[in-house]
Formats: structure tokens, C-alpha cells, sequence
């Protein structure tokens, strides 16, 4: 959001204003209100740049989220991790990874509603990512496995889990 979009909306601006460096639960609600990047806009975001790299090195980790078809909607982590502990009037709770048809009847008996690569998950982590590579710059770099160490910038992470997206669409030598 630029500087003369946000001063056309005074009462959004007063709040940001009023919201800034204030507490939730331990975490900042929203960085915005004293953010801006080289071309004066303001990211909207419950994340701030700080969170990114912490947050991409579980996502882009292959033994976790990071998958050669995309990001997983569940961790590959919990094919061995199941229990999750007990929950206040829940009791027992328990994780399921699958990687292709549930096993269970709930929600109609696949797993189409979260498989294991769920392409509208994939599609709003790559418009975040994007929106993201757009306020922080070209500069702003994140370790991605398979690198050699080296490191890309958030579009070029993007490009990289597009790329695996489209592989699940692209015919293989079996056709």
C-alpha cells in the first residue's frame, strides 16, 4: 500500500497508527504501521521480514513441507510423529500424514481436501511469497536445499515451487 492510497483512507491510517508495536499474544499484529520499503509502500502482512527465514526453512525443508510436486499441506514429519497431545475437550489428537488416499471416511474418503500437495495452499504461499519479493527487493535472499549453500531471492523461490507444481501436469517419458 503506498503513501497516497493510505492517506485517502484517514481512518484505516488512524488505526495503523494507533495499532503500531502493539502486543498479541507475545507477537507484533502487524509490522505495517512503521515499515516501508525503497518505494515507500507498506506490506499489510502478520509476518515481517524477521519471521521469513525462519518460516522458509521448515517450508523449504523435504524431510518437512518441501516436496519435488510442491509444498505439502501436511509435514512429511509426522509419518513418524502422530501424537500431538491432548487437547482441552478434545482428549487425544492425533495427525495423520498420507501421501495419497485417506484412509479415513471423514471428509467424504480422500483426501482431496488437503492430499498431499494441495494446489490452493500452493497458490496463496506463492502470492504471498510474491507480494513479499515485491516490498523487500531483489536483495532480501533465503537459503533453498539443493543450492549448494547458495541462496535465492523470494521470486526465484517462487519460480523453483512453481516449476515443481507444473511437473504434476507435465508428461513424463511414460507419457
Amino acid at each position: 500500500m503506498t503513501a497516497d492510497i493510505l492517506d485517502k483512507l484517514p481512518r484505516f491510517k488512524a488505526l495503523l497508527e494507533e495499532h503500531k508495536g502493539r502486543m498479541f499474544d507475545g507477537h507484533t499484529i502487524c509490522a505495517c504501521p512503521t515499515h516501508t520499503n525503497e518505494h515507500g509502500e507498506r506490506l499489510l502482512a502478520m509476518v515481517d521480514h524477521t519471521m521469513i527465514p525462519s518460516i522458509l526453512r521448515r517450508l523449504l525443508n523435504s524431510d518437512e513441507f518441501l516436496s519435488v510436486h510442491g509444498i505439502r499441506s501436511v509435514s512429511r514429519m509426522h509419518r513418524h510423529k502422530r501424537h500431538l497431545g491432548s487437547l482441552p475437550g478434545v482428549g487425544k489428537a492425533l495427525i495423520e500424514y498420507e501421501p495419497g488416499e485417506s484412509q479415513s471416511d471423514l471428509f467424504g474418503g480422500n483426501s482431496n481436501w488437503r492430499g498431499p500437495v494441495w494446489m490452493p495452499i500452493n497458490y496463496s504461499i506463492l502470492q504471498a511469497l510474491t507480494k513479499f519479493h515485491r516490498f523487500l527487493g531483489p536483495n532480501f535472499t533465503v537459503p533453498f536445499p539443493g543450492q549448494n549453500e547458495d541462496t535465492l531471492n523470494l521470486q526465484e523461490v517462487v519460480n523453483r515451487i512453481a516449476e515443481n507444481l507444473i511437473d504434476i501436469f507435465r508428461r513424463n517419458s511414460e507419457g
